[in-house]
């Protein structure tokens, strides 16, 4: 548990990736897709390496991870100090609640094509007009990305 830092907040970085997880897992969990919900924790936790994170990422993930692998997620909740911390085990702590406005992308990535080949990729904000996208995708945009 090296890798976490010690502080006890969501990081922000994180923040979205952990709320898109909870509803998914939720989801999954409703309609007994379990193979996808542990798709989406293993995505989330190549988010935590990739951004960092610290203990309070780590408790959502104890809490999200516990119907699936208990003993694990209880061994981590207990090393990390959440049972000192709630009074409870992971599997006594209620569902977390996920925030809408927070799984939605603010930017989207596009791609580029030319007479049906694909010539580039753009990132355009998630809420950007047909113009927007359009004057982005000319070659003087500095954020494009050739494929060829």
């Amino acid at each position: 548990m090296e890798l976490a830092k010690d502080d006890f907040a969501v990081t922000h970085k994180n923040e979205a990736i952990i709320h898109k997880t909870i509803k998914k897992v939720g989801e999954d969990i409703d309609t007994l897709k379990m193979n996808t919900a542990i798709a989406q924790l293993m995505t989330m936790v190549n988010e935590f390496y990739a951004n960092g994170c610290t203990k309070g990422d780590l408790e959502y993930l104890c809490m999200l991870l516990s119907p699936f692998a208990p003993h694990i997620a209880e061994e981590m909740w207990e090393q990390l100090g959440f049972a000192a911390k709630h009074g409870k085990m992971a599997m006594q702590m209620p569902w977390p609640q996920f925030d809408e406005a927070k799984t939605v992308d603010a930017e989207r990535e596009m791609a580029v094509q030319v007479n049906g080949k694909l010539r580039s990729t753009i990132i355009v904000p998630a809420d950007a007009d047909e113009e927007t996208v359009c004057s982005s995708s000319r070659p003087s945009s500095s954020r494009t990305r050739s494929s060829t």
